[in-house]
């Protein structure tokens, strides 16, 4: 992965010891405040560039997931990225009758050899777990907001003790501590992000997280560990970024909403789109709301179309960065990547098409 930042003069330095006389806000980078240096390239065309990546036992065509969202990742979606080259994640069930249709839906698709995640919630992560490896499965998730919680850990060894040969990835986490702790305890795969998606509102309710591309960056100083970026994601050079930083994939909910193979109809011409942590989310799952805060949110999205114009059009970003960086995979892009701070306002004036004001 890159730490390599811009100082001027030719001259570059490794976050975090930068020279603060030119880099003062090194604690709290996010994907508005860099941009990648152009750099002298070998690379021709961007059909040289092979943006494919292992990720446990998958092979992806771009690094790129679904989170585990009910009005995101169903079946059809999982299904469709299988074919696209990217990898779908079934969202955590609350109630019995919601584990059985999850766990009929895990033995259709591992029959079918289909690439999935497959969600579980802290309480009866253990168990649940033994039921999807029963049916097929090869990645468990077990997923927390609260990723910090020891008993997390616990819950990952246990799984990881009866079952060797599963992956287990453990989150949410944002912190070089928190990614210490998972990793001293055998954790291999983490998912990073606390409060930066776009239906979440932990940051306001609870003012915790980090800004991603510092939490990413700061996950990689803890040692070697497969990084999830999860959220955040808006453009396809914030995936570049969080893969120049680092991550080996990046989860998103945002980047899907709205498209033909997310769950729900189109009414009106928009999807629902929701966050796990939203009043309407823990309605319709019988969530009780006693002791919770409500950290995300419910809206309306405008409808997209297929979801594989969602991936082409991020793949081809992916391409285009790393050939800009002068590499043709993504093992020489984190190796040749360079960061320039920008802040957000050079981002807003700057990166984003601008209308031309009509003068006459």
């Amino acid at each position: 992965m890159s730490h390599k930042f811009y100082i001027g003069g030719g001259k570059t330095a490794d976050w975090p010891n930068l020279p603060t006389q030119t880099f003062a806000p090194v604690m709290g980078l996010n994907y508005r405040n860099v941009l990648l240096l152009q750099q002298v390239s070998d690379v021709s065309s961007r059909n040289q560039v092979d943006t494919s990546v292992k990720f446990g036992p998958f092979e992806l065509k771009v690094p790129i997931m679904t989170a585990a969202m009910d009005s995101v990742s169903g079946e059809l979606m999982i299904r469709t990225l299988h074919e696209l080259g990217a990898l779908g994640t079934l969202p955590r069930a609350h109630t019995e009758t919601e584990f059985k249709e999850n766990l009929a839906t895990c033995k259709s698709l591992s029959e079918d050899n289909i690439s999935c995640v497959y969600s579980v919630g802290l309480a009866n992560a253990t168990e649940e777990a033994n039921k999807y490896v029963s049916n097929g499965a090869k990645v468990v998730l077990i997923d927390v907001a609260q990723g910090g919680m020891k008993k997390i850990v616990e819950q990952a060894i246990k799984i990881k003790k009866k079952f060797p040969k599963v992956h287990v990835i453990a989150g949410s986490i944002c912190t070089y501590d928190v990614t210490k702790m998972y990793i001293d305890a055998g954790i291999d795969m983490i998912k990073l992000g606390v409060g930066n998606g776009s239906a979440c509102d932990t940051r306001q309710q609870a003012s915790t997280g980090t800004p991603q591309l510092s939490a990413i960056l700061d996950a990689t100083l803890a040692d070697d560990v497969t990084i999830i970026a999860d959220a955040g994601i808006k453009y396809p050079g914030d995936v570049a970024l969080a893969l120049a930083a680092g991550a080996d994939i990046v989860m998103s909910g945002s980047i899907f909403a709205g498209t033909t193979e997310t769950p729900g109809r189109v009414i009106n011409g928009v999807k629902t789109y929701r966050g796990q942590a939203s009043a309407e989310y823990m309605k319709d799952h019988g969530i009780k709301k006693a002791h919770r805060s409500i950290e995300g949110i419910s809206m309306n999205v405008p409808y997209k179309g297929d979801v594989k114009y969602v991936i082409e059009n991020f793949a081809a970003g992916l391409r285009s960065a790393f050939s800009y960086s002068g590499a043709t995979n993504l093992k020489e892009f984190q190796d040749r990547a360079i960061f320039q701070y920008i802040g957000e306002n050079t981002f807003t004036r700057e990166s984003l098409p601008q209308v031309p004001v009509n003068l006459q």
